[in-house]
Formats: structure tokens, C-alpha cells, sequence
């Protein structure tokens, strides 16, 4: 039998191989967060023609909706432990994704320098938008794919 890749799971894996080995590209992020703190957003804007900019978020309390996991690779359950649904805990969507992904990331999108997006307000950049609202956060790309986080439901579309 076929062992599928996680590819969720190996791009949170990227992102924090980018950021430690390319620390002068982390000052192009932006990070911004809800007013509550519950959900913390970075954009990483394209930097190399091989990796493409993305919008992430990272919900810290919520009920999992989104059940299905990503495949893992042995390599991966051993560095980052078994991706479980209540572990989803990170959204993403690239610039031309056709649809937003869920993983189990071994980093945080957390950052002591993020702005908080108030309630009603949008984060535009590149390809995105985020849309701040007392009941959560949606992101989507141009193509209008991307997440909708809150603590009650988590949806990708």
C-alpha cells in the first residue's frame, strides 16, 4: 500500500526551516492577531520562486469541526508527534491555493509583535484579506479560497 505525504504537515515543517535559516526574510512577516488573542495570523510574502507567499493562522481555543487529519510520514510523527484533530490547531492558504489546509505545525504564528486587527477591521495584503469579527476570523486569497476560524467552527473552502 501507497503511503501518502502529509503535505500540510511538511509545509509547517518548511516554515520553520525558512524562518530559522533565513532570519533577515522574517522581517518581512506580518503578524497580527484578534482582540481576544485567541487566533494569530502571519503573512509570509514570496521571497524565492519556489515557495509561494501564504497567510497563516493559528487558533489557540477552540472545539475541532474539521476531523480528517493528514497523512504523516514516519519522519514526521517522530519529530512532531501524531497530528490528531484537537493538534489542527493551524490554518493556512497560499496565494493561488485552491483551498485552505489545516495541519498539525510545530511552530506558532504567535508573535510578541503582533497588531491587533480590530473587531470590523480587514488585513490586506498581497493576495489576501482577513476579516476580523467578534465571531472570528476569515481569510481568503484572490480566488476567494481560504478559512474561517472561530471557537465554535473551523471551515475550508
Amino acid at each position: 500500500m501507497k503511503r501518502k505525504s502529509g503535505l500540510g504537515i511538511v509545509c509547517a515543517l518548511s516554515l520553520v526551516v525558512m524562518i530559522t535559516q533565513a532570519p533577515a526574510l522574517a522581517d518581512d512577516f506580518v503578524y497580527f492577531k484578534s482582540p481576544s488573542g485567541n487566533i494569530n495570523c502571519v503573512y509570509m510574502p514570496q521571497y524565492d520562486p519556489s515557495v509561494r507567499s501564504m497567510l497563516r493562522c493559528d487558533i489557540n481555543d477552540f472545539t475541532p469541526t474539521i476531523r480528517t487529519v493528514p497523512a504523516q510520514t514516519p519522519d514526521e510523527i517522530e519529530v512532531m508527534g501524531r497530528c490528531t484533530p484537537r493538534r489542527m490547531s493551524s490554518f493556512s492558504v497560499e496565494d493561488n491555493g485552491v483551498i485552505g489546509t489545516a495541519v498539525c505545525a510545530s511552530d506558532s504564528a504567535n508573535s510578541g509583535t503582533a497588531r491587533v486587527l480590530a473587531y470590523g477591521q480587514s488585513f490586506s495584503r498581497g493576495a489576501f484579506t482577513c476579516q476580523s469579527q467578534p465571531t472570528g476570523m476569515t481569510c481568503t486569497n484572490l480566488n476567494g479560497h481560504g478559512f474561517s476560524l472561530s471557537k465554535e467552527s473551523q471551515k475550508l473552502f
